[in-house]
């Protein structure tokens, strides 16, 4: 593995992040007996969408009233209130996916019928389509990540350089070249738990060794927590030419809502994040003084005024037909937590 791209994942300003991650991970099942939970949709208004369609396809119409009572009471519909369920019924009608009687009975509409009654109606999950990579036209493989021409990609145990993308992408031509390539994982890292974090704090300010680690591994621990004890890494600040460095050890929601306050309440361009393990600030305000202005925005907050435009509040199946507002709602009750224990 070339050092540069290891450095770049696994270490953070020469703490071997990786190690020390995977040291906190193990002791929280060893000891705690404790694993990452899964998270689970607060408000699917998506799902609330084809769960009414499906619904009302199976019979005669139903009135708001019964609609309510039958379909928001499910389980995953908990935190979605009747309010919000009437703006999205309302919604629907305005599209013509639905349609309202005079006696106020609610039926499917003529502009839903091709989405509802398709065969792929049943499923509510979005599946990334295939690109099929050929070379001298046999086929080498496929990739879900459409590649520009001149990328070189690896696939099949060989390194490629793609040479020709298909009008409608969904094929690319290549030859086989010399070289190293890597294909990233595009849609980033996967999210981290506060408590991973809080624990690999706790690795780190600890002295502790551990049976389960070789002798290499001690000793890069060791080395790792002299270097994060000397930058300042164990505190929640280190001064930093024109401002200072924030370690909030905070999980990846959690860090996110922290990088969008401080965006909010210093500006924009003077934070930089680096998720979920620093955030460099160019300021002139003392740590303290950071933490009284997010705590005091923490305590006006409204999670939709922390969403930016390029957000993307559309990633389900059918949040197309979902009201903007609606949409903000699941995205702040998904995406952001205030509960930051700094």
């Amino acid at each position: 593995m070339q050092r540069g791209w290891e450095e770049w994942w696994s270490t953070v300003e020469g703490v071997c992040i990786s190690l020390v991650k995977a040291v906190a991970m193990s002791e929280l099942i060893l000891r705690e007996g404790w694993t990452e939970p899964a998270d689970r949709d607060s408000m699917p208004f998506g799902l609330l969408y084809h769960q009414t369609m499906e619904y009302l396809r199976a019979g005669l119409g139903a009135k708001f009233t019964t609609l309510a009572s039958d379909v928001l009471t499910m389980y995953p519909f908990r935190n979605i209130s009747k309010e919000q369920y009437r703006t999205l019924i309302k919604h629907l009608v305005g599209l013509g996916h639905l349609e309202t009687m005079s006696d106020q009975t609610i039926l499917i509409g003529e502009n839903a019928e091709r989405t509802v009654f398709n065969r792929d109606f049943c499923s509510v999950f979005t599946t990334k389509k295939e690109i099929v990579v050929k070379c001298d036209g046999h086929t080498v493989g496929s990739i879900q990540n459409l590649p520009k021409v001149d990328e070189m990609i690896q696939l099949a145990g060989r390194v490629w350089t793609v040479v020709k993308v298909s009008n409608d992408k969904s094929t690319v031509e290549v030859v086989e070249c010399d070289g190293e390539a890597f294909n990233p994982w595009r849609s980033g890292t996967p999210p981290t738990h506060t408590r991973i974090m809080k624990k690999m704090l706790e690795v780190l300010e600890s002295d502790d060794e551990y049976d389960y680690l070789d002798d290499a591994a001690k000793e890069r621990l060791r080395e790792s927590r002299s270097i994060a004890r000397d930058i300042g890494m164990t505190s929640m600040f280190s001064d930093r030419p024109g401002g200072v460095r924030m370690y909030p050890w905070l999980g990846t929601k959690q860090f996110d809502t922290l990088r969008r306050i401080l965006q909010k309440v210093i500006g924009t361009d003077k934070v930089r994040p680096f998720s979920p393990y620093y955030i460099d600030i160019r300021t002139k305000l003392s740590g303290d003084e950071i933490l009284e202005r997010v705590q005091s925005y923490i305590g006006k907050a409204d999670g939709i005024s922390l969403i930016y435009d390029d957000d993307i509040i559309r990633s389900g199946k059918f949040d197309k037909f979902i009201p903007d507002s609606l949409l903000m709602r699941e995205y702040a009750a998904d995406k952001l937590d205030f509960d930051l224990d700094l």
